[in-house]
């Protein structure tokens, strides 16, 4: 039996492939489409639709820039009810996503290891500032 599919196409000895047209480029950013998931619930702001953490969508997705030499991706998503198209963007820095355009976070609306984060620092500097005022003193911090 021979096989269904072909796996080679044959090509005369005449043929001349530089006389066949090339594939025309798009202009513009480059773009991929990739199958991508929610990473927090969001809230349309067009119809109010609510679509929750890990609803699957299909995306484009294209780099925005870079922060560090660590690339930044920008997402471009459509709700489900009003196709109305709304943008989340990576956000290296803090190693979440960044709520661009077309939704809100219903919940508080930060992001909670940004939170984290900046409730650490600032007990950290005020730890740091209280070291700093008890050592400038007269020197009495020290035990005797």
């Amino acid at each position: 039996m021979s096989e269904r599919k072909v796996q080679n196409k044959y090509f005369p000895p005449e043929y001349d492939y530089r006389r066949t047209p090339k594939a025309k480029r798009k202009s513009g950013p480059e773009q991929w489409k990739i199958r991508n998931m929610l990473p927090f619930t969001v809230r349309c702001l067009t119809c109010g639709e609510f679509m929750f953490a890990g609803t699957k969508f299909n995306t484009p997705q294209e780099r925005a820039g870079d922060y560090l030499g660590v690339p930044i991706y920008r997402f471009y998503y459509r709700c489900p009810k009003c196709s109305a198209e709304f943008t989340l963007c990576t956000d290296p820095e803090n190693e979440s996503y960044v709520v661009e355009a077309g939704v809100t976070r219903p919940f508080g609306g930060s992001d909670p290891i940004r939170t984290f984060r900046q409730t650490a620092h600032a007990a950290a500097e005020e730890m740091e500032t209280e070291a700093a005022a008890g050592a400038a003193g007269d020197g009495a911090g020290a035990p005797r």
